[in-house]
């Protein structure tokens, strides 16, 4: 025997989609992380003063942070390159796809001069072949993700920088990108989107913060000349002054 009952569900709505809120770094942050590359935390030792000491893989993660920053790679396709992937000469870097195929995508992505001067500043101090990997640990050895998760997460703690992942790089890129001018077929491209969805969603938080944007770089700020409040005052008072005596004027040459 058959029970022929409407599932209950059916007239259930389904729940929204919500995107998860876009906080891309700050330039104070950047500015942080940077200063936290260059020395440890400090050393307690008993009554002594706390004292730090120079890390030895500044150079290194200063150059990671400026490659995330410029190219907004993945933290996987961070750890993919190797030197023969790198152009210092163009300042491309070629992206190994994953080795399903269906991840992220074979593309070329660029660096700008700052993190070309990065780069080639951590190269120097290194004796490697074309095919080792690009950034490698103290030991020697390619950094994986989770090293480099691993990594980004000790200088968040370092520099007090809260929600620390390599993502927000990526959000950060995509955002000065077409803050910068960049259009959004290019930087679907740069970032390995497969549809322009999410590059919306970087464009609205562009264009929602335009208006601080420009009073923070009106061409017109430097050439402040706002008077003294008190030459304000008397000017306001005495154009106030001659509006009347013009509007008495005007007022007796209407008379018949």
């Amino acid at each position: 025997m058959a029970f022929n009952i409407d599932r209950p569900d059916k007239d259930i709505p389904m729940p929204a989609f919500s995107h998860k809120v876009i906080a891309p770094y700050l330039e104070e942050d950047i500015k942080a992380f940077l200063k936290a590359c260059d020395y440890t935390s400090p050393a307690k030792t008993g009554n002594r003063k706390g004292f730090k000491m120079r890390r030895p893989t500044a150079t290194r993660d200063k150059a990671l942070i400026f490659v995330l920053l410029d190219t907004g790679l993945r933290v996987s396709e961070c750890a993919r390159p190797q030197l023969q992937d790198l152009d210092l000469k163009s300042g491309e870097i070629m992206v190994r796809p994953d080795k399903s195929g269906k991840k992220s995508k074979s593309r070329t992505v660029y660096i700008g001069t700052r993190s070309h001067q990065a780069v080639w500043y951590y190269l120097a101090d290194r004796d490697a072949r074309q095919d080792d990997p690009l950034f490698v640990t103290r030991y020697g050895r390619g950094m994986s993700r989770d090293s480099i998760r691993q990594l980004l997460e000790e200088l968040g703690k370092r520099s007090g920088v809260s929600n620390v992942h390599a993502h927000r790089f990526r959000q950060i890129f995509a955002i000065q990108y077409l803050r910068n001018g960049g259009d959004v077929f290019t930087l679907q491209r740069l970032l390995d989107h497969s549809s322009l969805e999410m590059v919306r969603r970087y464009l609205s938080i562009a264009d929602t913060d335009s208006a601080e944007a420009h009073r923070r770089a009106s061409p017109a700020q430097p050439y402040n000349q706002t008077p003294n409040p008190h030459t304000y005052l008397l000017a306001r008072s005495k154009l106030a002054t001659e509006w009347k005596m013009y509007s008495h004027d005007q007022c007796l040459h209407t008379l018949p």
